[in-house]
């Protein structure tokens, strides 16, 4: 039984077994981990031992799945969503484009829309971290004048 832990959106760890995703729900007492079907209808779950130093295995399933699986493209599109914003935060020198364009080369999907929401999410996370544009010349020359004034010699 093969199962993926991807980081969703959120950065928020998600099991994807049998084309179905499960959130964490705790850890258990036993050392072990269980995670809950993300539709709040249903009551499948999933124990793992998942631990990041070891090769993680499925322990105990209750699957009572009546709705229908998620699609290969619809998971593909969490997984690439995901690495593309955990991406940009880490290393903002580099432009969304060229991380979409060699995220998505590694993926099967590559729907106009689906670049276009991975860009605009990209683009949302970027406006998180970096301070907004100044309006006017005064603003900017009072952005400036606010940042801290580095010599060689501290």
């Amino acid at each position: 039984m093969d199962f993926k832990i991807i980081n969703t959106t959120k950065n928020r760890e998600c099991l994807i077994f049998c084309n179905s995703k499960f959130h964490f729900t705790r850890n258990l007492a036993t050392e072990n981990i269980s995670w809950r079907c993300v539709k709040k209808n249903y009551s499948a779950y999933v124990k793992t031992n998942y631990s990041k130093s070891t090769k993680s295995t499925l322990i105990d399933i209750k699957d009572s799945h009546e709705h229908e699986p998620n699609t290969i493209e619809d998971l593909n599109l969490l997984e690439v969503r995901g690495k593309c914003k955990r991406k940009e935060c880490k290393d903002l020198n580099l432009q969304p484009n060229n991380i979409i364009r060699t995220d998505l080369s590694s993926c099967s999907t590559s729907k106009f829309d689906d670049i276009n929401s991975i860009r605009k999410s990209i683009y949302r996370e970027l406006r998180k971290v970096l301070p907004p544009n100044p309006k006017s010349f005064n603003e900017a020359i009072a952005q400036i004048s606010d940042l801290p004034v580095l010599t060689n010699k501290n």
